[in-house]
């Protein structure tokens, strides 16, 4: 597939921004002895229901590079998976591949946990009273949109406005990581 293909395919995926600013997961490493197998198994076991299958596979097909070409329609399809680790797997491998540079969002040392947000504003499900935890502290506290109030106030605002989304800090950052990657084009 060629890179204008490529990209009309990841576009219509909705995967284009992802390949540009990726936040990859850290993947195990196989046992050193085992030699990889064929491209065409590891491409059906993209299609398995068992998601540990699946990362093996992406892994491995990754790992292959050149030769992993002929999974390229499976790895494609593997950008529709539900687990984040086979579809980021699979951006990475399609991005070596293609010769495409990533942006690996999840190892930038500018975006640690602690400074995505500040706090988030949760109700104590006990006493039913508002405060503001820091992160870890807010795992696990239930939300209720329909009768809490918003647990990300303006006060929170970090890198992210709620953890996920991009404040205005965290796009310069972004930016400035996808303009060194662009000045080599």
């Amino acid at each position: 597939m060629k890179p204008p293909e490529l990209r009309a395919t990841l576009r219509s995926c909705g995967a284009l921004v992802a390949v540009a600013a990726l936040a990859l997961t850290t993947q195990p490493a196989p046992a050193a002895d085992a030699p990889p197998p064929a491209v065409e198994n590891l491409a059906t076991q993209l299609a398995s229901p068992d998601r540990d299958v699946k990362r093996e596979a992406v892994y491995q097909l990754e790992k292959a590079g050149p030769a992993a070409k002929p999974a390229l329609p499976a790895l494609i399809k593997a950008l529709d998976d539900n687990d984040k680790q086979v579809w980021n797997g699979a951006i990475a491998a399609i991005a070596k591949l293609e010769n495409i540079a990533v942006d690996d969002l999840y190892h930038n040392p500018h975006f640690t946990l602690s400074e995505l947000v500040k706090f988030k504003h949760v109700k104590d499900p006990q006493s039913g009273q508002y405060t503001d935890l820091p992160y870890p502290n807010f795992i696990g506290i239930p939300f209720n949109p329909a009768t809490d109030d918003y647990p990300y106030p303006t006060e929170a605002i970090g890198l992210t406005y709620d953890g996920l989304h991009p404040s205005d800090k965290g796009c310069a950052i972004i930016a400035k990581s996808l303009v060194k990657i662009m000045k080599k084009f």
